[in-house]
């Protein structure tokens, strides 16, 4: 793995000639951006006063952008843009329908929502160290993207099972110790 790192160069020089024989100068492709979001302490998970099915309290989701959220879209945007353009690919820039607070009417969650127990060596900026654990509280861990210190865009599944398995391992060893 390590030396295929050596070879990207030559292995993005190989795929734009593939591209470039394959893509017909009439073609037509769209660009999907996905992106990360800053955390916002101003989104956040809440219970509303909406009972479900069996009584219990329905989640109310806040979730907002950021300024510096749509300043990085517009920099991903240009940036593919100039990278495309120099690469010999035409491009016709889309001029987005915008909402009113400036993001694309088109832009919506990956619905990966994270961070509502962010993970942070200080009890004032997380709610569990780094070991999983809720600060403060003995022998309460949490495992899930909500430990996330940020969202990412990607799915998030192989890196919950990750967490749980270290966190499995650490629980075993305080078990072990008699804790």
């Amino acid at each position: 793995m390590g030396r295929s790192l050596f070879h990207i160069p030559k292995i993005s020089n190989t795929l734009l000639q593939i591209a470039r024989h394959k893509i017909r100068p009439s073609s037509q492709y769209a660009i999907r951006f996905q992106v990360e979001t800053v955390p916002n302490p101003s989104s956040r998970v809440t219970l509303s006063d909406q009972k479900d099915a069996l009584g219990i309290n329905r989640i109310r989701l806040h979730w907002e952008l950021s300024p510096q959220d749509l300043d990085s879209f517009h920099r991903l945007e240009e940036l593919t843009y100039m990278g495309l353009n120099r690469l010999g690919v035409q491009v016709k820039k889309i001029n987005h329908a915008l909402a009113a607070d400036g993001w694309p009417v088109s832009m919506l969650p990956g619905k990966h929502h994270m961070g509502t127990t962010r993970m942070h060596t200080n009890p004032h900026m997380g709610v569990v160290d780094e070991n999983c654990l809720v600060h403060g509280v003995n022998n309460l861990y949490i495992a899930g993207s909500s430990i996330f210190p940020t969202s990412g865009m990607a799915n998030p599944t192989l890196t919950i099972v990750a967490l749980a398995i270290r966190l499995a391992e650490r629980v075993k060893q305080v078990m072990a110790a008699g804790g």
